[in-house]
């Protein structure tokens, strides 16, 4: 029997998260306290986590500005660590200061496949789907597969 001790926002897609298109904000102008390179650690000032409504989680997108120290850009949010302290998961700069903006992900992107970023193909060869590719992003040059 599951109960309501064994379900956690993060396991349901809210309809304003399924309707985003990638930019959706969770929160904008968050005070960003630091950033930790070793731990990629971010944390910011006057915010909970835990408690928001519309709460940061596992996959969304944060944009820093402002840092001193080179953090400044969009990073994916892995997990949260406490009330106030997110983790990223690429490579951060430890820094102070700036401003902190989430978004949540395109929403088609949670529950099933997008087609974003993605193209058809009808060739049943490589040659000719490698030149589909080819053509359908603008370039007009011919690729030879050499087999070997």
């Amino acid at each position: 029997m599951v109960n309501r001790n064994d379900l956690d926002d993060v396991d349901f897609v809210d309809a304003v998260e399924l309707a985003s298109d990638g930019t959706t904000s969770v929160f904008s102008g968050e005070t960003v306290v630091s950033t930790t390179a070793g731990n990629r650690h971010v944390v910011l000032a006057g915010v909970d986590l835990f408690r928001d409504e519309d709460r940061l989680q596992s996959g969304d997108r944060i944009v820093l500005a402002g840092t001193t120290g080179g953090a400044d850009g969009t990073y994916t949010v892995g997990s949260i660590f406490s009330i106030d302290t997110f983790i990223v998961v690429e490579v951060i700069a430890t820094s102070t200061g700036g401003t902190a903006d989430a978004y949540h992900p395109v929403g088609a992107s949670l529950v099933g496949f997008d087609p974003t970023n993605t193209d058809q193909i009808i060739s049943n060869e490589v040659q000719g789907a490698i030149e589909e590719v080819a053509n359908d992003r603008g370039f007009r040059r011919h690729f030879l597969l050499m087999g070997g």
